[in-house]
This record gives C-alpha cells, sequence and structure tokens, in this order.
C-alpha cells in the first residue's frame, strides 16, 4: 500500500466505552448547569474519534 492510501474504517464503541463518555457529559450538564455545553461536547468527542480513528494507513 502506497503511504497516501487510507483505509476507511467503522468505529463500534464498546458498551463501557459509550457509558463513560455520557457519564463526562451528564457531569458537565450538572457541574455547569448547561445541557447545550454538555451536548456540544459530546458531538465534538464523538466527531473527533470518528475522525481521528476511522482512517488509518
Amino acid at each position: 500500500m502506497r503511504v497516501n492510501e487510507l483505509n476507511q474504517y467503522k468505529i463500534v464503541y464498546t458498551e463501557a466505552a459509550e457509558e463513560d463518555i455520557f457519564s463526562k457529559a451528564e457531569y458537565i450538564e450538572k457541574a455547569y448547569h448547561d445541557s447545550d455545553l454538555a451536548f456540544k461536547w459530546y458531538t465534538r468527542l464523538r466527531t473527533q474519534i470518528q475522525k481521528d480513528l476511522s482512517f488509518l494507513i
């Protein structure tokens, strides 16, 4: 495989990983009394994980 060729992979979260991400979003919501901030953090983290792990050389 050439260096500039990428393989695309599907990211599947374990139940424990999903619960961990969700519990941190819940903490942000309770600590800052801001459900919008928690939702933004949650979606930004999921997007970044997808971006970082879906393409591997």
